[in-house]
């Protein structure tokens, strides 16, 4: 069984590779399971990637998870699928697509391709089981636990344990870095105490700098304890652990690309209206955008007022919360 596995550069998206990488491991006694990472930039990049691969390599399965795909993606990649009839190819993701985007979701669907979409849980949850009822594979208690943490915290269940330590495992995800991260945890999912020293350490500097940016005036809380905004481009992921009273985080981060993050804490119903209506209104902001229900971002065209845009958006929240 030969196989390409291309995936986010992420928690989850390695935890797709992960599941899927057991599933070959346990169930096929010669396998190869080629994996590659990227950023939603490097996407298009990747599928030519593939193209040249499969134009000389023997692949049985392709799949690709975990990637928010562009409407010049999807072309690319339904061009792949119907010049290799004899691939098969499996599609998983949990993001939000709307117009375009949906549009080459739906195409896919009707192109040679199994695709697996479901905006309510990680795609790594997904992956589990699609492995699990569709290909009837018994995974390991422990893999249905580790799948349970990075589920949490990649779909912001900030209330429950998994969230807790899927938030540990994210932290030594990007202190580890990909590589390192895959060879300690591919197979045994537990932390060792080495590895809980090490997040010891990450949340002494994180103190240190969210102390100096309080100090600099870097962080801007509304009275109210509704809303919170970060000017910060390292420790992203602590800002909604470090001000976790706060209903609405929002990021302004200029890590590897100018952009912004939205983090909220309210129903289903209320993050979907504010969603909706923030995103029309910082639109022309905007570069592109993504996420999920509760956490979601867009990267900012250059040139862009950063305090324009912050003004807009806590100008929206404010209006959308004063109707609830």
């Amino acid at each position: 069984m030969n196989t390409i596995h291309i995936s986010h550069w992420d928690l989850d998206g390695f935890g797709c590779q992960m599941v899927i990488g057991n599933y070959l491991y346990d169930t096929y006694k010669n396998f190869y399971h080629n994996k590659i990472n990227c950023g939603y930039s490097k996407i298009y990049l990747k599928l030519q990637e593939l193209d040249d691969i499969l134009s000389t390599t023997n692949v049985d399965v392709v799949y690709i998870t975990d990637l928010l795909f562009e409407t010049n993606d999807f072309n690319k990649l339904i061009m792949i699928i119907n010049h290799y009839i004899d691939v098969d190819f499996v599609f998983i993701d949990h993001h939000e697509y709307h117009d375009e985007r949906l549009e080459g979701l739906q195409s896919l669907k009707v192109a040679r391709c199994l695709v697996l979409h479901n905006e309510k849980m990680s795609a790594t949850k997904i992956c589990l089981k699609y492995v699990t009822k569709k290909l009837s594979y018994n995974a390991l208690e422990s893999t249905h636990t580790f799948v349970d943490r990075i589920d949490a915290y990649d779909i912001h269940l900030i209330d429950t344990h998994h969230y807790k330590m899927g938030f540990v495992y994210n932290s030594l995800f990007w202190e580890y870095g990909l590589y390192k991260f895959n060879q300690k945890y591919f197979f045994n999912h537990e932390l060792e105490q080495n590895d809980r020293n090490v997040y010891k350490k990450i949340v002494k500097n994180k103190n240190d700098y969210y102390k100096d940016k309080e100090k600099k005036a870097h962080i801007m809380k509304s009275k109210n304890k509704e809303i919170v905004i970060g000017y910060v481009d390292d420790f992203i992921s602590f800002f909604s652990q470090e001000y976790a009273d706060y209903s609405i985080h929002i990021i302004i981060t200029n890590h590897q690309k100018l952009s912004f993050r939205v983090m909220m804490h309210y129903d289903d119903e209320q993050c979907k209206s504010i969603k909706h209506t923030i995103m029309q209104e910082v639109e022309p902001f905007c570069d592109s955008n993504g996420g999920h229900l509760r956490a979601y971002g867009a990267n900012l065209k250059e040139g862009v007022d950063t305090m324009s845009l912050v003004e807009t958006i806590v100008e929206t929240i404010g209006d959308l919360i004063d109707t609830y």
